[in-house]
């Protein structure tokens, strides 16, 4: 508790000797006016830490919104926000908030434009209450992100925040609305000297305890050395980090959600696991996505290496792999940019190597830019691979434009017949080159319901390299947001096109019947003409009831489809969150799947999410699948009993849908409870 009142009374300091920034002005939904309500901000800095106070002045404090939730989870709140560009390179920030309850939100921005939440940094901060509005606190330690010292030319910073009954943003520094917060568009914060950090250690030791339930069977529980681990992060400077992990265990992370995927191709799955999340939205600068973590399914021991020197930034990553063959797998995979001005220049390399097999892929990209936020994309990429004869090739441009109400890309793609990065990427089919075109329209009436209106067009056409079997498509679509928080839109897309049929696992062909190859699987082509079409609105997820529908008609090979999605929230209290969504689509005339005979595919899903404090959180979720037969649900207790430190208990259960019937139809290892321990705790030299 004492850092905690070291970070008040810190702040408190600086509001008595430092000037505040003032002056914020409107980012939304009234770009350049002035705000509803005055901001001030106070920044003081310690060698070890930064501190910031932010004095949020309201002149209806009852007003004020504040819902406790768990960590990262904005929803509903006035928010505070800082972002600081650490190496002014004006591509890549940090970013600290907090809502008006105190809860904690962080994470990054790359690529200039591109943020999320996925890093999380270990902080100390305190929001209080007062007659003229609210004060939040912040004390920021220099050794929990990466900094390039004392820059000559200072950091890139920008100060935001949200007003949630007015649906307002505001920002220190001037933000276009068109454009969106870039990280190139950042203020300066100037006067940070003697911040750089000398090396320090931080451990995360844990213990987890594991009981399963065989099918039919008794409790028993996999209690084994295997259930010790260790998290280190080694921060030789403040430009750099090491980190370690031996026998990972992310037992504590969001399950994934089921979904209706009725394409030949797996579904994209975010990283939501600690060890890969620094340093990894670095691989998203490429075009192809040459590092897909998820691959990485079994980790026993990881090294990741983070850092920037200079116009240099790389991330790389090895890792000791076990399949769900138990295969033992080694992986290697390393990004390193160079900053030319404001363009870049990159390389992705990734090897897998098991037993007797290996895929090695090597990528060099180029981003030039110029104007505001003009771009141009350039990439040319290679593999090898055990089982392919040929040195495949991909490569790809894209051509960004924009300007006050326009915004454009143009770019294209050529993969190779064996062109396979999915060993440790996720891409699509090979042996194809494509190109598209999209525009969109937005405007902003002063006046009116409508606050902000866009209109989406796209043109697509692909071929096989020999330009054989061309295909296109078109489609347009529009949206709007109310100044009531309403959103609301729909388009539709229609084009001729190839669907590439592949034979079955126990079906004889010749070459004849399957003449093409590509790096799934050999194929035969059926052209035929397709179109969809949909409608969506979201409502006011301010208020305590909103709800989110979708729906969507069209064909699917030479069958049709319709379907939506319903999703309904309540929020009965500040700090309890209930949500029902159900995911349905109909299918027929499609002759593989039941023969053409109507089909239907319906998943459910149940969630709540309760957090009686802002350092325990309570999240259950229960999702049916229809088609697999299958009930699934996760419980899960995360309690952050110190800093950096947590406790979990964890709760998976799985079965088919006759379980009320017959107890022996469950699956194995059907139900399962872990109970995870961490400490957080540092060293310095």
């Amino acid at each position: 508790m004492h850092q905690i009142r070291n970070s008040i009374y810190l702040c408190l300091l600086s509001i008595i000797l430092a000037s505040p920034a003032t002056g914020f002005t409107q980012f939304v939904p009234h770009e350049g006016k002035p705000p509803h309500q005055e901001t001030r901000v106070y920044i003081l800095y310690t060698k070890e830490a930064i501190c910031v106070a932010f004095h949020c002045l309201d002149s209806a404090p009852d007003s004020i919104s504040g819902r406790v939730q768990r960590r990262d989870k904005e929803d509903g709140s006035d928010i505070v926000y800082i972002s600081f560009d650490t190496f002014h390179d004006m591509r890549n920030a940090y970013f600290f908030g907090l809502t008006a309850a105190g809860v904690q939100l962080d994470g990054t921005f790359t690529n200039e434009v591109q943020s999320n939440m996925i890093w999380d940094g270990v902080w100390e901060s305190a929001v209080s209450r007062q007659d003229d509005g609210w004060v939040a606190e912040m004390r920021i330690p220099f050794s929990s992100f990466r900094h390039g010292g004392a820059h000559p030319d200072g950091w890139g910073m920008i100060i935001t925040r949200q007003i949630n009954r007015y649906n307002e943003w505001v920002t220190w520094q001037p933000a276009s609305r068109q454009r969106g917060l870039r990280v190139n568009e950042f203020g300066v914060l100037d006067g940070l000297e003697g911040i750089e950090s000398s090396m320090t250690f931080e451990v995360l030791p844990h213990v987890i305890g594991r009981w399963d339930q065989p099918a039919a069977g008794e409790w028993g529980s996999r209690n084994e050395w295997e259930n010790l681990g260790i998290d280190l992060k080694i921060i030789p400077s403040s430009t750099w980090t090491v980190d370690l992990t031996y026998e990972p265990d992310f037992a504590q992370v969001d399950v994934d959600e089921e979904v209706i995927n009725l394409s030949d191709y797996p579904v994209y799955l975010s990283e939501k696991r600690p060890f890969f999340m620094e340093g990894l939205g670095l691989f998203g600068g490429s075009q192809y996505r040459m590092l897909y973590t998820r691959k990485i399914t079994d980790p026993q021991v990881g090294i990741k290496v983070t850092g920037q020197g200079g116009a240099a930034r790389m991330s790389g990553i090895s890792a000791k792999n076990i399949t769900d063959e138990d295969e033992v797998q080694a992986i290697n995979a390393g990004r390193i940019t160079w900053n030319l001005g404001r363009s870049t220049v990159g390389y992705t390399g990734t090897s897998l190597v098991e037993d007797h097999y290996h895929a090695n892929t090597s990528a060099v990209d180029t981003r030039i830019r110029w104007g505001k936020s003009n771009n141009m994309n350039l990439m040319l990429a290679g593999l090898d691979r055990t089982d392919s004869e040929k040195q495949p090739v991909g490569a790809g441009w894209e051509l960004y434009l924009e300007s006050d109400h326009l915004r454009g890309s143009f770019g294209g793609r050529y993969k190779g017949e064996d062109f396979d990065i999915n060993d440790l990427g996720f891409d699509s089919y090979s042996k194809v080159v494509n190109n598209w075109n999209w525009m969109q329209y937005s405007m902003y009436p002063e006046g009116g319901k409508i606050e902000v209106a866009r209109l989406d067009l796209n043109f697509y056409h692909e071929a096989m390299p020999n330009w054989s079997h061309y295909e296109k498509s078109f489609s347009f679509n529009g949206s709007a947001h109310t100044r009531s928080n309403l959103d609301f839109g729909g388009g539709m897309n229609w084009g001729t096109g190839f669907y590439r049929n592949r034979p079955d696992d126990d079906e004889e062909y010749t070459d004849a019947d399957y003449p093409f190859h590509d790096n799934f699987d050999v194929f035969r082509t059926d052209k035929m003409a397709w179109y969809s079409r949909w409608l969506w609105f979201g409502s006011d997820e301010r208020k305590p009831v909103d709800i989110d529908l979708e729906f969507n008609q069209g064909t699917h090979r030479e069958g049709h489809t319709h379907g939506g999605e319903a999703e309904i929230e309540y929020r009965p209290f500040t700090n309890l969150e209930l949500a029902a969504e159900v995911d349905w689509k109909r299918i027929y005339g499609t002759g593989e799947i039941n023969d053409g005979a109507l089909t239907d595919y319906i998943i459910n899903r149940f969630r709540t999410r309760w957090s009686p404090t802002l350092n325990i959180s309570i999240r259950g979720t229960v999702q049916f699948d229809k088609d697999e037969e299958m009930f699934a649900s996760n419980l899960l207790f995360a309690w952050n009993w110190n800093p950096g430190s947590w406790f979990y208990i964890v709760y998976d259960e799985s079965r088919n849908t006759d379980f009320r019937l017959d107890r022996t139809h469950w699956h194995p290892d059907d139900r399962t409870i872990r109970m995870k321990w961490t400490y957080f705790f540092t060293v310095g030299l």
